[in-house]
């Protein structure tokens, strides 16, 4: 039986793949699963609030996500990671 402790990580690290998570959620979700127009609006409420940290508070965020776009083994979402920081405007 598989130790569930080896698969203990940080709660940063928890916190970041979970905004990950849920805005490849909001992008991938169809009408029926989540209305557009609130698919956008919270995509645009974690851009704003992400953004009001400071630039060298985001760069964690940045490099674990470039990190999982390098790991992932599913072409749709190494798109997606890779493009992300831009389309948040993080640069």
């Amino acid at each position: 039986m598989p130790d569930p402790d080896d698969d203990r990580v940080a709660l940063p690290e928890v916190l970041m793949t979970l905004v990950i998570e849920f805005l490849f959620f909001l992008e991938h979700a169809g009408p029926d699963e989540v209305a557009p127009e609130a698919g956008e609006r919270m995509t645009r409420e974690i851009a704003y609030q992400l953004g009001r940290l400071e630039p060298h508070e985001l760069e964690p965020l940045i490099a674990f996500i470039r990190q999982q776009a390098t790991e992932s083994g599913w072409p749709a979402e190494r798109a997606f990671l890779e493009q992300l920081p831009g389309h948040l405007g993080w640069g």
